[in-house]
């Protein structure tokens, strides 16, 4: 190739790619020191006198009953907590259980999908707040991928891209492990299948004689329902039908 002079320095220059500066740690401090997570900048913490159903975004609740015991009428309430002043969620999603996904039970809120696959966490927008609402989802019926969607939305999804999750469903034996290991609240009617409660009651450190005693003395009729609330700060971690605090022997010494 005569008559043409490569300048051997300028072709190692243009092939160079400098590599980032990194940042420096700094030195290893000998106590815990706070260290944000920027994924996790938009998180709430509960507020003196806050709604206590307004629960600090983003939040992952099961709502477990029968037919017609209220189900969504507890979501409802929990949504409009949250709609009723700022911060607001700013999208809302329901994956539905009816297969032509024709449902207007949702109509009023302006939702702003309705669908029956389970998304990935990465469809979402991770700088705004965002609520997803699973209602009578067949999981059994659900594919592989779908499957793996819902354990990665429960599991880092929902803390590190701002998506609250309300999960409705009628048995707490039919939705996957992952969810009830992850849920930090739970709404629960009396099942007719009382292992479900020991069930239950294990994943919140209550043994069965405990939360069976708590339906006996403080939910006597098949329409109450018993909120327990593991967010860090919240006032009360058992109430009645959301709303009326139930205090245990224990709490009052």
């Amino acid at each position: 190739m005569s008559g043409i002079n490569f300048d051997t320095d300028e072709v190692l220059h243009s092939n160079t790619v400098r590599k980032p500066k990194k940042k420096k740690l700094g030195k290893a401090p000998r106590k815990i020191v706070p260290m944000p997570n920027p994924d996790k900048k938009l998180h709430e913490v509960y507020k003196k006198g806050q709604n206590p159903i307004r629960f600090p975004k983003p939040f992952r609740c099961v709502i477990l009953g029968g037919v017609n015991s209220g189900k969504s009428l507890i979501a409802r309430h929990i949504i409009m907590a949250h709609q009723g002043c700022a911060p607001k969620f700013q999208e809302i999603h329901v994956v539905h259980g009816c297969a032509d996904t024709h449902t207007t039970e949702y109509n009023d809120l302006e939702v702003d999908s309705v669908r029956q696959i389970i998304p990935n966490y990465s469809e979402f927008d991770p700088g705004i707040h965002k609520l997803l609402l699973l209602d009578d989802v067949d999981f059994s019926l659900k594919s592989g991928q779908e499957l793996k969607n819902l354990s990665e939305l429960f599991r880092f999804g929902s803390t590190h891209c701002n998506i609250s999750i309300i999960l409705m469903h009628q048995c707490a034996f039919r939705i996957p492990k992952v969810v009830k290991d992850t849920a930090n609240v739970f709404i629960l009617f009396r099942p007719h299948d009382l292992d479900e409660l020991a069930t239950l009651g294990r994943r919140v450190g209550l043994k069965k004689i405990e939360i069976m005693d708590l339906f006996d003395n403080h939910l006597p009729k098949w329409r109450d329902s018993l909120l327990i609330n593991l967010c860090p700060g919240a006032l009360h971690k058992f109430s009645k039908n959301l709303f009326e605090p139930i205090v245990l022997n224990d709490d009052s010494d």
